[in-house]
């Protein structure tokens, strides 16, 4: 009897074990929200209190999320898909580039590309911060083919197109649609 106790015992402990591996190594913990996950990837490079997130957009099972951050003098922008993992959210793809803000005269740009993944479609963005107060809507046009918009989030633009795609032009327009600015882009 005392041995069929014993192997239960021994049996639930090793259940425990089990579970708190496969809770705090396999499904580690992420954070409370979209931002908060961005944000904690991004602080540890940026210049104290320079971190902001600037622009978001539901994609395939998650978010790709834009954030800016000084560092070092020089402005940088994150583009990242993050995505609510069984115990918070939590950054799965990750890409970052040195931006200048009169990039293309009216704003920054970056344009980025990913294959995707099982819960991410392949994608290609535009994303930038605004100087010019006037541009309301941003408009870029594709190699597919097919043309994307995207509304001004506070002083930034996130612009996504599925699939792997280059842009070819960009417009910045103004409320009622005036162009305020045309960026070509070149392929390369």
């Amino acid at each position: 009897m005392r041995r069929k106790g014993f192997r239960i015992a021994l049996g639930a402990a090793l259940l425990v074990a089990i579970a708190l591996v496969l809770l705090f190594v396999v499904f580690p913990s992420g954070s409370s929200s979209v931002d908060a996950a961005m944000l904690d990837r991004v602080s540890e490079r940026a210049d104290e209190s320079s971190a902001k997130v600037l622009a978001q957009q539901d994609w395939g099972d998650g978010r790709l999320v834009v954030a800016g951050y000084d560092r070092r003098g020089e402005r940088r922008l994150a583009i990242a898909f993050v995505q609510d993992a069984l115990r918070g959210w939590r950054v799965r793809g990750y890409t970052e580039e040195l931006v200048e803000l009169h990039d293309v005269v009216v704003g920054s740009l970056v344009i980025a590309t990913s294959e995707g993944g099982s819960s991410q479609p392949a994608w290609s963005v535009a994303v930038g911060e605004l100087e010019d107060p006037r541009i309301q809507r941003i408009e870029v046009r594709w190699a597919s083919g097919d043309t994307s918009t995207a509304s001004r989030s506070g002083d930034a633009y996130l612009s996504a197109e599925e699939g792997e795609t280059e842009a070819t032009v960009i417009r910045y327009l103004a409320e009622d649609g005036t162009e305020i600015a045309r960026v070509p882009i070149e392929a390369g």
